[in-house]
């Protein structure tokens, strides 16, 4: 009986033991779960508690936007009436109204506002509405068509505004918030909308929209919903300061598909002073024509490796030309910055000041040059077209040109009669009428127009609102500039 006890007296013992350990692990690691899940969970709360603390702060200096241009036109969709107006001059002028919405936000206490140039472009009227549903007439103090910026001011003080971050710091992955107004929502509710994302790339690249010098390049690319109405709107970090101007989407419907540019806060503050004084944007110029190497391009030159850009052209008397860049070079640096694309070089030279001595790194022929550039003040359109023009007229913010060849390719025009609108003031009658470079005017006041001679003698004496024919627009009014 002894040796049966002890028998099963054994196996219960280290069953018991066995039991105990378990019990022991169950509990240590039930115990750090829950820890753990605590901890996590505490983790998310206090993430959650940032986004409402910047969302909170920030929305109260981000404002909506609401523009109105008047356009004015003698022109008709009834062609009967069109029939009439060719014997009789008898349309009326008749007065649209368009209507835009935006976003900005407040930079400064004293009313200082920051948004898209394209918001607010040929706006005749500006109102700008506060989260306290304050509205506001807003005036612009300065905008570049180059950068897309502009500055509106508002006649109050002591307003919240937004701290500008460092966009040089900006990592694809990290969170990022767009606040703004899409869809003229805060009329009814001026409380703006937060979203939420991460940065998803850096140094994107646009193609832009408008025939003239708006330039997308060196963009923030976000998932944060970004929708019409938004542009203008900050794009911030997770402290709360911005890193970039939400400014366009890329969608087929037009809305929201998870693909946002922003642009860097850091080219914005290269000109916020200027643009708040209200003085003209200036960027530097190297006066080349420059592409992208291929891979092809790059054993074709006899070079190792894939670095560089192609000078196509060289404009005459230029800086490059002055300094002996030819034809040919590929630019290996500038500013002691590598180049490795396009975009690389023309935003270094978008950040140098005029007058400023550069140094430049150059290939040609198997061999590295290093030379010295002035970088000078760059031209518009219009400016480096009438250089090479024979033969160019302005007149009310409109310069037009003869067609050639090139204006012929350029603008992609089929045999014309008329002029080419070459360059135009973005604050002009002209422009407020629709006119935009590439277009075609045959006629001034019912006068055929076939040449510059044509144009310039039948404006030159010219008072109060004239009647043009364009061939992309139809009649259209020129006002008279006001005194």
């Amino acid at each position: 009986m002894k040796f049966i006890r002890e028998n099963i007296t054994k196996p219960i013992f280290f069953i018991f033991i066995f039991f105990l350990i378990i019990l022991n692990c169950y509990l240590l690691l039930n115990n750090k779960f829950h820890n753990g899940y605590s901890s996590l969970h505490a983790d998310v709360y206090e993430l959650q508690d940032k986004f409402i603390d910047i969302s909170d702060h920030a929305a109260k200096a981000v404002v909506g936007i609401t523009v109105t241009s008047i356009i004015r036109q003698r022109y008709s969709n009834d062609p009967f009436q069109n029939e009439l107006f060719k014997y009789f001059f008898g349309i009326p002028e008749r007065e649209f109204r368009q209507s835009g919405i935006g976003s900005g936000f407040i930079v400064d206490p004293n009313g200082y506002i920051l948004t898209n140039e394209h918001v607010i472009q040929q706006a005749d009227e500006i109102t700008v509405i506060l989260p306290d549903k304050r509205k506001f007439k807003g005036v612009v103090c300065g905008s570049d068509i180059h950068s897309d910026l502009a500055v509106i001011k508002i006649e109050a003080d002591d307003l919240p505004f937004i701290e500008l971050g460092n966009s040089d710091n900006v990592k694809p992955g990290q969170w990022a918030l767009a606040i703004g107004n899409p869809f003229a929502i805060y009329e009814n509710n001026p409380q703006p909308t937060v979203t939420l994302g991460i940065v998803s790339a850096i140094h994107r690249n646009l193609p832009s929209s408008d025939m003239k010098r708006r330039y997308y390049g060196d963009l923030i690319q976000t998932d944060a919903a970004i929708n019409p109405g938004n542009s203008g709107g900050p794009l911030l970090d997770i402290n709360g300061n911005v890193i970039g101007i939400n400014v366009a989407i890329l969608s087929n419907s037009g809305e929201n598909a998870g693909i946002g540019f922003s642009l860097p806060i850091n080219n914005a503050k290269l000109i916020l002073d200027n643009l708040i004084a209200g003085k003209e944007i200036k960027y530097g110029w190297l006066g080349v024509a420059i592409q992208n190497l291929s891979k092809n391009m790059f054993s074709k030159f006899g070079l190792t490796q894939n670095k560089g850009v192609l000078v196509a052209r060289v404009m005459k008397n230029g800086p490059a030309d002055k300094a002996g860049i030819r034809q040919g070079d590929i630019i290996l640096k500038f500013k002691d910055c590598d180049i490795y694309t396009v975009e690389d070089l023309i935003n270094i030279i978008n950040q140098t000041q005029i007058d400023t001595k550069v140094k430049a790194q150059i290939y040609r022929n198997g061999k590295i040059k290093n030379i010295e550039v002035l970088i000078t003040e760059r031209k518009d359109t219009a400016e480096l077209q009438r250089a090479s023009a024979k033969n160019y007229v302005s007149w009310r913010g409109i310069t037009v040109q003869d067609p050639d060849n090139f204006l012929k390719q350029r603008y992609n025009l089929e045999k014309i009669e008329g002029v080419v609108v070459i360059g135009i003031d973005t604050n002009s009658p002209a422009a407020k009428a629709g006119l935009h470079e590439g277009d075609i005017i045959d006629e001034i006041n019912r006068k055929p127009i076939e040449n510059t001679d044509d144009f310039k003698k039948n404006t030159e004496s010219l008072e109060g609102d004239i009647l043009i024919h364009s061939l992309n627009l139809g009649y259209v009014i020129i006002n008279e500039p006001k005194k």
